[in-house]
């Protein structure tokens, strides 16, 4: 969610013709063409990221809708706003070749996945886990 001032028109553009082209706005671009999801996303906040999250608890979500329906878009705000908070991420498509029957598969995924916020504010992967993966890939 971008409050205050928007980003200049050259990445407004550039971020509107990645929607137009891919459907849906670059890493980080959500909040600018974001529209009334505030209090859902202050919810998420408080409930979710500063009363659960950060004392250590999870939760696992599952969205789905149709094409077009904004689930990636919902996605990439609450994935913004843990980002923001320093908490690592990862972004995980179910699909037949990644499905829940496999969980060495999925686990292998997230180890793979993981990203975190860098000071430009932009998602970098999470190497410190990749001498999991040697262990995993077996």
């Amino acid at each position: 969610m971008i409050t205050g001032k928007l980003p200049d028109p050259e990445k407004i553009r550039d971020d509107l013709e990645n929607v137009a082209q891919y459907g849906i706005p670059a890493s980080v671009a959500a909040g600018i063409f974001d529209v009334g999801t505030d209090s859902f996303l202050k919810y998420f906040e408080q409930e979710i990221l500063d009363d659960l999250v950060i004392h250590g608890g999870s939760t696992c979500h599952f969205f789905e809708g149709a094409y077009g329906s904004g689930k990636s878009h919902l996605l990439q705000l609450l994935g913004d706003l843990a980002l923001e908070r320093g908490m690592a991420l990862v972004e995980t498509e179910l699909s037949h070749s990644l499905s829940l029957e496999d969980w060495r598969l999925i686990t292998l995924h997230i180890l793979q996945n993981i990203k975190y916020g860098s000071e430009t504010n932009r998602c970098v992967p999470c190497l410190p886990f990749s001498r999991h993966w040697a262990v995993l890939k077996r």
